[in-house]
């Protein structure tokens, strides 16, 4: 096969080659740190594990938090965009190899998260939240159902995220692929999140697992009950 085709050459400028290998976060981009552990599954090489992940929070999702600055403080939907994104990529079981994302239309049942702004001081805005999911393939032989809350800073010149905690902790069951992860335990299991600002260079130098889907920022929003799409 490889005989029966002429070789073909081409010139790598050298834009493309300073172009990064991964897809980078645009600079106006808010990175997270994500933390994810099996706390009570049996002690083994992969499911006892801690595992990472990164989050993107897009500008046009803080210019719309911020937009809420002045409804003082009463609770609001946050950006249905986000919503979405945490219950189909980030909140999710990625131990042990594992990595169950929720792609399908009918997958998320429920997102519902909801923010409200408890300090305004000059250049910055602080907000508290939090929300509930649930996902599930159509046969709900995979699925998740927990609870988020947490507190973050916004630069509100830069319209960029300073400072960032939250915690989650959920039930999810099934999942895995025998000879090629770590198979979980059976029934229903429990899962913690941890999430914490991203600023240093490496927090942006590693992509979210799934930011190479194009729909990574909006997540088929309009698809999810609950995130006021």
């Amino acid at each position: 096969m490889v005989k029966g085709h002429q070789p073909v050459t081409t010139d790598l400028t050298p834009e493309r080659l300073a172009a990064p290998f991964i897809v980078q976060p645009d600079p106006t981009t808010s990175v997270l740190h994500q933390y994810s552990r099996m706390p009570d599954a049996p002690a083994s090489e992969l499911n006892s594990t801690l595992d990472r992940d990164r989050v993107w929070v897009f500008q046009d999702e803080i210019q719309e938090l911020l937009g809420h600055a002045r409804e003082g403080m009463s609770e609001f939907a946050m950006p249905a965009s986000f919503a979405a994104r945490m219950a189909r990529f980030q909140l999710v079981d990625d131990i042990g190899g594992r990595a169950t994302v929720f792609t399908g239309p009918k997958h998320v049942r429920r997102a519902q998260f909801y923010a409200r702004i408890t300090r305004i001081a000059v250049g910055h805005v602080h907000f508290t939240f939090v929300g509930n999911w649930n996902c599930g393939t159509e046969d709900n032989t995979i699925g998740i159902d927990g609870n988020i809350h947490g507190e973050f800073d916004v630069d509100s010149t830069a319209q960029r995220i300073e400072k960032f905690r939250a915690y989650a902790e959920a039930l999810a069951w099934g999942g895995g692929n025998p000879g090629h992860t770590e198979m979980p335990p059976k029934g229903k299991f429990k899962l913690v999140f941890a999430f914490v600002e991203a600023n240093d260079a490496a927090g942006r130098s590693i992509p979210p697992a799934a930011a190479y889907m194009q729909e990574y920022h909006d997540s088929w929003n309009w698809l999810t009950p609950g995130s006021k799409g």
